[in-house]
């Protein structure tokens, strides 16, 4: 290997150099390529295809000068390795020592002109001196090899925390489309995270700490909580926080409860949270604070043991850092401690850091990682998603795609497409009353909005009359609109309206959208994405991160929807993404109606895919 620190254009002659002489790995520490702009995109193409040319496998340009820094230590529980697009912001985690974390490697990716974050991803799980991976990530290259790389680390069954920056432009292209309004490409890069058990954090403090919680806490530990701590404040004020993330606080037993008191004061609180009390806590005997601590783990309604040792206060908060070390190192139950105090020059600190357990510097990021290491548990039984398999054609023509969804299931109520106001009496008497009538113009995508659409026609006079109004106002709007006619069609009964569709994210790929529908969709944005494939058990998982999914249950009264046959005809719509690859229309079914009987597509609208 070599290590190049040398300008753009030595570092591209050096290359092929390297080639000449049978080096192959490069590690480039330069900068001064694609990190400023155009003016640095032609020497890093220039770089890559010099790399390409001669097989020498590249980590950089612009990498941080990290790689020969002393890292690993040898020490209790697990390592973490971490890889960071960013090398600044990988620093302040590597210095997580203070916390007690430690690092088996730790790489920075740069400009990634070839290896990229999902090469050093695919290969942690092979690196026996790695528990867990923490990423600091500012985008992604390729969607496939981002997939076989959370494919290799959940196979492996290794926890994956992310810190994911930003969204990319689809979003922001995707403005006609409810479903592309809705789901930016952001969304489908959150859905793919939910698809593969991997945890996402928001700030620096988080992923550390949270990566720091999966290294040490062994895999399968409950989370019914025993909260322990010496001052009723931090004890009510665990017990909130707590409760904000829904993680359960169970109260001990009486024979708990009463065993509890015969060693800390009756005016105490013991019923979980356990205040233990400063005065007792300095008072009491080493065996009878152990005594505490054993009976609180021996309740058989208490998983874990969770610690707040809030202001650092010299003798009492050492004594309480080193009994819960010791009952930890003795017995083997897991334990969480939080040390809240920025005074932590302590000796209990100090011991707390090396000790091995988990330690926190705040309640909120101790129990949202706590709630995230329970959901990593509850997903990891779930199965590796199947790769995506393309069959078919692309989608090219929107009038393609009603016929295809048919074919796999999608059910639309019977219409008729008329041009002519006389047209319109002739279908409408072919058909069930009552029914809605609507223009049909890509250029009007939220016909509502104008008054474009009617329910409730019930006779073919009517439906004539309402065809001729909408035509004589839509040639009068500037444009005019490109009209494709008027829509009749059976009006569905009343059901709780969904939408449901697909995105493409220029990265990640295709991704099937479910969400609130009809004319609130957008108000809400009450959505769930996962990019495709998808599996029926997924395609409930989102419906029960809706918001609307309560009602599809029953709500105040209302028969259960047929969420089956909802399943049904999303599956259909993934199926169509599936078939067709890479689509360059993007179908958006609003509303779909789900009724206690049936899930029928009302409306369908498609728009250009971003990219």
């Amino acid at each position: 290997m070599v290590v190049l620190k040398t300008p753009p254009r030595v570092c591209v002659e050096l290359i092929e150099v390297c080639g000449r002489r049978g080096i192959d790995k490069a590690l480039i520490w330069s900068s001064g390529f694609s990190e400023l702009g155009a003016d640095g995109h032609a020497p890093e193409a220039e770089l890559a295809e010099a790399a390409r040319r001669t097989g020498v496998t590249l980590l950089g340009p612009n990498t941080n000068e990290n790689a020969f820094e002393p890292l690993y230590q040898e020490g209790p529980g697990g390592c973490i390795g971490l890889v960071s697009q960013s090398g600044h912001n990988g620093r302040p985690l590597a210095q997580g020592a203070r916390l007690g974390a430690r690092f088996s490697r730790w790489f920075t990716t740069g400009n990634e002109a070839d290896l990229d974050l999902a090469d050093i991803i695919e290969f942690y799980p092979h690196d026996t001196r790695t528990s867990v991976v923490a990423a600091f990530a500012e985008g992604f290259r390729s969607g496939e090899k981002l997939r076989r790389a959370f494919a290799a680390a959940k196979q492996a069954d290794m926890p994956f925390v992310i810190l994911k920056m930003g969204a990319t432009q689809g979003g922001a292209q995707a403005a006609v489309s409810h479903t592309g309004h809705l789901a930016g490409s952001d969304a489908v890069v959150q859905g793919l995270f939910d698809q593969y058990g991997v945890t996402r954090v928001g700030d620096l403090d988080e992923l550390l700490e949270t990566a720091n919680l999966f290294s040490k806490l062994a895999p399968g530990v409950g989370d019914r909580m025993g909260l322990y701590t010496i001052s009723g404040g931090s004890a009510a004020l665990m017990s909130e926080v707590a409760s904000g993330f829904e993680l359960p606080i169970p109260n001990l037993s009486a024979a708990t409860q009463a065993f509890l008191h015969q060693h800390i004061p009756a005016y105490l609180s013991v019923a979980n949270p356990i205040d233990s009390g400063a005065t007792w806590l300095m008072r009491a005997s080493a065996a009878d604070r152990r005594a505490v601590l054993d009976a609180v783990a021996a309740d058989p309604a208490i998983d874990l043991l969770v610690v707040g040792i809030t202001g650092a206060l010299g003798d009492l908060t050492d004594r309480m850092a080193d009994d819960v070390i010791a009952f930890a190192a003795e017995t083997g139950f897991p334990v969480v401690v939080t040390w809240n105090s920025l005074k932590d020059d302590e000796p209990g600190y100090a011991r707390l850091r090396d000790s091995g357990l988990p330690l926190f510097r705040s309640f909120r990021n101790r129990f949202r990682a706590l709630d995230a290491y329970r959901t990593y548990q509850q997903r990891r039984a779930e199965p590796v998603p199947r790769p995506l398999r393309p069959q078919g054609a692309p989608l090219a023509d929107a009038d393609d795609i009603g016929g295809r969804l048919r074919t796999h299931g999608v059910v639309f109520p019977e219409s008729r497409l008329v041009t002519g106001v006389e047209a319109a009496r002739s279908a409408a008497a072919t058909l069930r009353f009552p029914i809605v009538v609507k223009l049909e113009s890509d250029d009007i995508p939220h016909k509502s909005d104008g008054g474009f659409v009617k329910l409730g026609v019930a006779s073919a006079d009517e439906a004539a009359a309402a065809a001729k109004d909408m035509l004589t106002r839509a040639a009068a709007l500037p444009g005019p609109p490109h009209l494709a006619g008027v829509l009749l069609q059976e009006q569905a009964p009343a059901g709780v309206e969904l939408l449901v569709g697909l995105q493409r994210d220029p990265v990640i790929g295709s991704a099937l959208v479910i969400g609130l529908g009809g004319v609130h969709a957008e108000l809400f944005g009450d959505v769930a994405v996962r990019p495709l494939p998808v599996s029926a058990s997924e395609v409930e998982d989102m419906l029960a991160r809706l918001k609307v999914g309560k009602m599809l249950e029953g709500w105040r009264g209302q028969p259960r929807a047929n969420i089956e046959a909802l399943v049904q005809l999303a599956l259909g719509v993934a199926a169509l993404g599936e078939e067709t690859g890479e689509p360059l229309l993007e179908p958006d079914l609003n509303p779909v109606i789900v009724t206690a009987e049936a899930a029928i597509a009302v409306d369908l609208l498609c728009r250009l895919a971003a990219g």
